[in-house]
């Protein structure tokens, strides 16, 4: 649909070289935390939906753990503060359901800040939603919060019914030679060795098969082995970062293009070249499920008036479109 993209903001070079390549902002703004929300405001005007995916390495089991005492955390308390200026029709925010389990009393903090913004003016809805819910075969549980302005209120807002997800093997570049023992990772990563050898063992008990005939994906470089049967562990930044999870049937780690199908993304229609293949895998372990996030938009948009319902494409509304969808990822 069209729209006008008002601004961006992030920190990180890497990401805004890949969004400048790939898009296209009236204003880029280095610093949420420096950023003068009442003069972009009346520079760009009231955005009509506004969506932040705030830091969540303080909130996340696997990071600091220091919530908002975090630098970090505090990112919540100046997305707060900008919606408090521009008060959009609607908006989205995401993050990890750590935010719900390990830091309630923050989550609450927030949830009860969003609904006096503008004098109650807010309805707000919160809900941990995991993809593989809804099309992609990763376990991705995030905490999704959306907010509408009660004044631009036509319809009521539904979350989307989940469904199940695809199969792992669409997702899969296509096998090339055959796999067996030989494929392993290198010596010199130990741990990641030892947890593949435990992963076949555990994998071979549990399905009768030689692990190397099943889409199994195993996280090889944690402490803790984990591994799913047709399915991704969840991607991080971090293990995206250092190669990305193991593959069974491949002998191999997910290869970039695996990964952001994942994740729902289409490389092809990506401009990739502004960063190196690392900074890519690092920004797709950062980023939103596609599916699920346009899920919820063809909900909110016309909730409030920004979209006509019966004119949006709708590419993941059920399995069979989700199989039609992955299978569009690799064109």
């Amino acid at each position: 649909m069209p729209f006008v993209h008002l601004a961006a903001c992030d920190r990180d070079r890497d990401v805004r070289k890949f969004w400048n390549a790939n898009f296209t902002a009236v204003e880029f703004h280095d610093d949420i935390t420096a950023r003068d929300h009442r003069a972009a405001v009346a520079r760009l005007g009231r955005p009509d939906l506004y969506f932040a995916g705030f830091p969540c390495p303080t909130f996340s089991s696997a990071g600091s753990g220091r919530g908002v005492q975090d630098p970090r955390g505090e990112i919540i308390f100046h997305v707060i503060a900008f919606l408090k200026v521009a008060l959009p029709k609607a908006f989205v925010l995401e993050n990890v359901c750590g935010l719900l389990t390990n830091h309630p009393e923050t989550l609450q903090w927030v949830l009860k800040e969003l609904k006096a913004i503008g004098g109650k003016a807010y309805e707000i809805d919160a809900k941990v939603v995991n993809c593989n819910e809804h099309g992609l075969p990763q376990s991705r549980k995030r905490l999704w919060i959306v907010g509408r302005l009660k004044t631009k209120i036509v319809t009521q807002f539904q979350w989307p019914e989940p469904y199940g997800c695809v199969p792992l093997a669409p997702i899969l570049d296509k096998l090339v030679g055959t796999v067996g023992p030989q494929h392993a990772p290198p010596a010199s990563q130990g741990t990641a060795q030892a947890n593949l050898v435990k992963a076949f063992s555990e994998i071979g008990s549990l399905t009768k098969k030689n692990p190397c005939l099943v889409d199994a994906i195993v996280d090889i470089d944690g402490t803790k082995l984990h591994w799913m049967l047709d399915m991704s562990p969840c991607l991080t930044r971090h293990r995206c970062g250092i190669g990305g999870h193991w593959v069974t049937s491949r002998g191999r780690r997910l290869s970039t293009g695996e990964q952001l199908r994942l994740m729902g993304f289409k490389r092809s229609i990506m401009k990739v070249d502004s960063v190196t293949d690392r900074q890519l895998r690092l920004m797709i372990g950062n980023s939103c499920a596609v599916p699920v996030l346009e899920r919820i938009l063809l909900r909110l948009l016309p909730s409030v008036g920004l979209a006509n319902d019966s004119a949006m494409k709708r590419r993941w509304e059920s399995h069979a479109q989700a199989t039609r969808s992955v299978a569009d990822l690799k064109a």
